[in-house]
């Protein structure tokens, strides 16, 4: 079995992980999600309208590659490159040829949403208590939501392809920088804000690994297609979760969609799932269009039960969810998702991406 980290979507390693639950990847539990979900079907099906650009990428053939956090991993490691989550990144993508890819959202004190990682710098200072002129003093390669939205609209179209699309990443905030758990709503609005301001609803895909922060954005902007992401983590009991981190679990009284949340460390807010069935039920009620699963989560699957990460992929396409992978660099782990039946794959290798997609 696999051993993860909290930063899971870096590299694939493959260390045991002992007292994992088998019956996460069983076959029943990869076939229980209808009953769950049955009534949100009905729903989720007739809100469809005129079909936005975004849903031009699920069209394509798979795998599709998704520039990660931009055109790649980089907090300044690769001076040949732009840094992760700016608009040079994002820009430097779109110009490679790439689709669609992938930045992480964050919001200043002053209402400022900027693209950046975490909600929090290298030193723990929360983003949440800056002001954006406060922060680029701190770290100067941030760049505006609007600005980065400004640059993919201008790579929108549709002939020979799609082009131009954005999966805008909304991260639960950090128990250091929202000890109350109270900016939820604040966060997704002004998300929503600049995206609207952009009139790029149709260009956009919201993912989070909150379910919270998915709800708030339906409500607020069902226009907007969403994406459940998660975390090999969400399986683990908090027992597992301290043995593999080395951060201490809170248990919090949060308990949205019935799911048990947990804080880990001061760095993480997640909720935890019990089986891949209540998993699939929550995107259900959720109306998600399509499904984000930490690739660790297939490997561990495989190597429990040899076929279930395929299985897993193939039901939830089976329940309408696309289902994209994060994050593949080498051609091993490209073939790997690949063979397991995947339709995205979010890469920061990007010319591997480019040579490997739709094969």
């Amino acid at each position: 079995m696999i051993k993860t980290t909290v930063n899971s979507d870096q590299h694939i390693t493959r260390r045991p992980l002992r007292n994992i639950n088998p019956r996460i990847f069983s076959a029943r539990a990869l076939c229980l999600g209808i009953g769950l979900a049955a009534t949100a079907v009905a729903t989720t099906l007739s809100s469809a309208g005129e079909p936005s650009i975004i849903e031009d990428i699920f069209a394509v053939d798979a795998p599709f590659a998704i520039g990660h956090r931009g055109s790649g991993n980089n907090q300044g490691e690769d001076p040949t490159r732009p840094l992760e989550n700016t608009r040079d990144s994002v820009q430097d993508a779109f110009k490679d040829g790439i689709s669609i890819v992938e930045v992480d959202v964050q919001i200043t004190s002053d209402g400022k949403v900027v693209t950046f990682h975490d909600d929090f710098l290298s030193d723990y200072s929360c983003i949440n208590a800056m002001t954006f002129k406060e922060l680029k003093k701190r770290t100067e390669d941030v760049s505006l939501l609007k600005n980065v939205l400004n640059t993919a609209r201008s790579y929108r179209h549709r002939h020979n392809g799609p082009s131009g699309l954005m999966i805008v990443e909304m991260k639960a905030p950090a128990p250091l920088c929202d000890p109350g758990d109270v900016t939820e709503l604040a966060y997704v609005s002004a998300v929503i804000d600049v995206i609207r301001e952009r009139d790029m609803e149709d260009q956009v895909l919201l993912e989070s690994f909150s379910p919270t922060l998915l709800q708030i954005a339906a409500t607020l902007a069902p226009e907007i297609e969403r994406a459940l992401a998660v975390n090999i983590i969400q399986f683990l009991s908090p027992e597992q979760v301290e043995a593999a981190t080395g951060l201490l679990v809170t248990v919090i009284d949060k308990n949205d969609f019935g799911l048990q949340w947990g804080e880990i460390g001061q760095l993480y807010r997640l909720p935890g799932y019990q089986s891949i069935e209540q998993f699939i039920g929550v995107s259900f009620a959720l109306g998600a269009r399509a499904v984000t699963l930490d690739s660790l989560l297939l490997f561990q699957a495989e190597l429990t039960t040899p076929g279930s990460g395929a299985a897993l992929v193939s039901t939830l396409q089976s329940f309408g969810f696309p289902v994209l992978a994060f994050t593949l660099n080498t051609e091993f782990e490209w073939q790997f998702a690949e063979s397991m039946g995947v339709d995205g794959i979010i890469t920061d290798n990007i010319p591997l991406g480019l040579e490997l997609q739709g094969n």
